[in-house]
């Protein structure tokens, strides 16, 4: 199926997370292996791909640990 824009659309809806604090990204060396993201709430999320908007703030102050460094 097309939109007007002539873009594929889906056909299911994303499980998106908004207003989560992420504590932890854990990028594994495999490939094929999920993405985990912890949150500030020990809750894990496994992805192949993680879309977000990480404020610079954030990042300067090393509030979000990522694994591998």
């Amino acid at each position: 199926m097309k939109s007007d824009d002539d873009v594929e659309t889906c056909d299911f809806t994303l499980p998106i997370q908004l207003n989560n604090i992420v504590t932890n990204i854990d990028i594994v060396i495999d490939k094929n292996n999920p993405i985990c993201i912890t949150t500030q709430g020990y809750r894990h999320y496994l992805s192949k791909y993680v879309p977000s908007k990480i404020l610079l703030s954030c990042l300067k102050a090393c509030s979000i640990q990522f694994t591998p460094p």
